[in-house]
């Protein structure tokens, strides 16, 4: 099994690659700053010929892309650039491909609330960042055949910032 890992070198990404490297499962991993290991493609994914090059060198069959890319960020065009340009992308690069996108998205589609939140809850977007989740999920939906959309909580670095 082939696996990539797109935000590969943020928190979230080297867990995951340890998680999986422990298990023995392959992994490349993919984002815009430092080179983390032996599998790792330096790439900016909003830029779409740089982009396909890369992947294509490669020369490998991902059985899942797994993108943790887009965080909240002050910089509105740059986070729209990484969320939406580059999901488009990453659906673009796949699109004929077996490969399963799995999109990590956030539970702020569902607004804050101090409740349980539900799946079947109403989509409303609050703020810039929300909205720009919003859009990257109904893109997934609209463009890909293979794809899963994991909403999940904040999540912070060991140290919490």
């Amino acid at each position: 099994m082939n696996i990539l890992i797109v935000g590969g070198s943020g928190f979230l990404g080297n867990a995951l690659c340890l998680f999986l490297k422990k298990k023995k499962i392959k992994t490349y991993t993919l984002s815009r700053t430092k080179l983390i290991n032996k599998n790792h493609i330096k790439c900016d994914i909003s830029n779409r010929a740089i982009l396909k090059e890369k992947l294509s060198k490669l020369n490998v069959n991902f059985d899942f892309a797994i993108n943790l890319s887009g965080q909240e960020n002050s910089d509105k065009q740059k986070m729209k650039k990484v969320i939406i340009d580059g999901n488009k992308n990453l659906i673009n690069y796949f699109k004929n491909k077996k490969t399963t996108i799995l999109l990590m998205s956030s539970i702020l589609v569902y607004s804050s609330s101090k409740k349980i939140l539900s799946e079947k809850g109403k989509i409303l977007s609050k703020n810039y960042y929300s909205f720009l989740k919003i859009e990257a999920e109904n893109l997934i939906k609209k463009k890909c055949k293979n794809f899963n959309i994991f909403r999940v909580g904040n999540i912070y670095d060991s140290s919490f910032k």
